[in-house]
Order: structure tokens, then sequence, then C-alpha cells
């Protein structure tokens, strides 16, 4: 009987170690801590925006110096594609090429061209209704209306997009990336990304005003709460369980975060990020110097900017993105399941 008493001993303490034991290094370091160092995190770090385009540069550029112009030559690992290196090159309305191009000088294709991968150490100019698998340009680049994209483009300095183009998986520019309407989109980048033409392009100021200033506190919402009055200018960060509205001309030194929507009237200032779990929409002429997050829709109405010149921000959106004529962004628009531009919202 005791030996059956002290088998069963020996088993309930198993089971209570076999509980304990990992709780142990928990309990070690409650009482003497060795791990209460901040969590350093490189606050420096930024992903490469042209990352695609600096990329193929680097491949091509080795063919292209090893490689006697006119020749044509195995690309890369590609068995089935070739690619041929020009010293520059001049196509007519409908060509269709099966190889990839490399240019040293410009590249100049006529309307309903089709390509696949495209590169000019110079400028590129496409043709209305024009495709191209991908294309890598070390000056400005101009596509005609109607054009496709079948996967990236990137351009050392402009990009200029005509009427009803389709942008594909990415587009980025060094300089400004100009779309000039009815444009569809995935991921694009510039300094700025504006809606319109060219000449359409705000006078930015600067703000002079560090997006991540600390605000003199924090001002909580209930749901129904609305945000800020027209004309009202506060020094705080917004959190709210709800929506938040902030009136047309606000001024708001903070950032705002919201559990539904955000709506920024016209010609409001926001000096700092705006995050929300609905839709995010942005009035005619509004400011926003900090990032744009929504897990729904973001609309950016007429004049609105986002972030300034040489201080990239993110605007993006779960759901969709519509830009509208005059909105510029400075650095990445990104939208999981599509984005466009339009006339008005």
């Amino acid at each position: 009987m005791s030996e059956a008493i002290v088998i069963q001993g020996v088993v309930y303490a198993g089971f209570l170690f076999g509980i304990l034991l990992p709780m142990l290094a928990g309990f070690i370091e409650l009482h003497h801590r060795s791990d209460n160092q901040a969590l350093r995190i490189d606050q420096s770090y930024a992903r490469d925006p042209r990352f695609l385009g600096n990329s193929f540069r680097s491949k091509a550029d080795p063919i292209i110096a090893s490689t006697t112009p006119g020749s044509r030559t195995q690309f890369l690992a590609r068995k089935s594609e070739f690619a041929i290196v020009l010293p520059d090159i001049d196509l007519p309305d409908g060509e269709r090429v099966a190889d990839i191009l490399l240019s040293l000088g410009p590249i100049v294709a006529g309307e309903q061209t089709r390509l696949l991968d495209v590169y000019g150490r110079s400028r590129v100019v496409l043709g209305a209704g024009s495709y191209v698998r991908a294309l890598v340009a070390g000056a400005n680049v101009r596509l005609g209306d109607g054009s496709v994209v079948g996967r990236w483009i990137d351009s050392e300095r402009n990009l200029v997009v005509g009427r009803a183009c389709d942008l594909g998986q990415s587009a980025s520019a060094g300089g400004r990336l100009t779309l000039e309407g009815e444009t569809l989109f995935k991921r694009v980048f510039g300094n700025p990304v504006l809606v319109g033409s060219e000449d359409s392009a705000l006078a930015i100021e600067e703000s002079g005003v560090a997006v991540s200033m600390v605000p003199s506190g924090i001002r909580e919402l209930g749901k129904d709460a609305s945000g800020l009055a027209p004309g009202a200018e506060i020094k705080s960060d917004i959190v709210s369980r709800g929506n938040v509205a902030i009136g047309a001309n606000a001024t708001l030194y903070g950032s705002v975060k919201a559990s539904k929507d955000v709506i920024v009237g016209a010609e409001a200032r926001i000096y700092g990020n705006v995050v929300a779990r609905g839709r995010i929409d942005v009035g005619p002429g509004a400011r926003i110097f900090g990032h744009v997050f929504a897990d729904a829709d973001v609309f950016l109405g007429p004049g609105a900017v986002v972030g300034t010149a040489n201080r990239p921000k993110t605007l993006y959106a779960g759901r969709n993105v519509v830009l509208a004529l005059g909105s510029q962004t400075y650095g990445w628009v990104i939208t999981e399941r599509g984005g466009r531009t339009a006339d008005a919202i």
C-alpha cells in the first residue's frame, strides 16, 4: 500500500515538474533581468522604391559592355530568350519584337508596337496602344495613350503616362511620375506622383514641421465623436473607436488613428500620419504631411497632397485607391486590389 502511494507521489511530482519547467526561464528573468534593454530598430532603413529597375540595369549593363552593337546574345539564364544590343532603336507602327532590346541611345517606338523587356540608356518613347512587358530607361519616358505594361516600368528621371494606360504591377520614377488620366495601377512611386498634365503641378511649400513631433497630448474620442471642427487648430494625436472627421481648413499638429473611417475636409492640414481601419477620404486641397494607411479604400481629392518633396511617404490602401485630377503624392501609392486615376471623385 505504501509502495503504491510512493509511486503515485512520484507520478504527481513528475507531472507538476513538467508543468513548471517551461515557466522556469521566465521566473529567473523576472528576478534576475538580463534582457532589459530596448529593442534596437534601424529607423534609417528604407526599401529601394526602384529596386526592379536598378536590378535590371545591374544585369543588363555587363551584357551591353561585352556585346558588339548589332549582335544577338542569350539573355542571362533565359534559354528561350535572346537580347539584341543596338546603338539606338526606332520602330515603326505595329512592329512586333521577339527579342529583348538593349539600347545605348534613345528608343522610339510607333503606335501598336509589341515588345518584351526594353532597356534604354537614354529616353524612351512608346506610341499609343503599345505593349511592353518591362521597361527601364536612363532618362525620361513617355507612354502613349492606351499603352499596357505587363510587369513593371522604371525611369531614372521623369515618367509621363498617357490616358487610359495600365501600368501593371509597378511603375517608378527617380523624378516626377505624371498620370494624365484614367490610368490603372497597383504600385507607383514618384517625386511626386502627379495626376494631370505636367503643367498642372502645384507649387508645394515645405512644412517646416517634423512629422515625428511629439504632440502635447492624446485626444481620445468615443464612437460618435466628430474629431476636429472646421477651422480649428490643436496640437494632439486623435484616437477614436469610431469615425473621425477633420473639418475644412482645420489644422492638426499630430496624427489620427480611427477604428472606422477618416474624413479630411477641404484645405485641412495634418502634420502627422492618418491611419484607419475603414476608408480614408481626403478632401480637395487638403495636405497630409505623414503616411496614409487604410484597411479599406483611399480617395485623394482634387489638389490634395500627401508628403513633401524629398521626404517620401506611403499612401496605402488594403482595397482600392482613387487619385483625383490635380492630386499629388510624394513617395509610394500602394493598393492591394487596384488603383485608378479619375478626372473627379
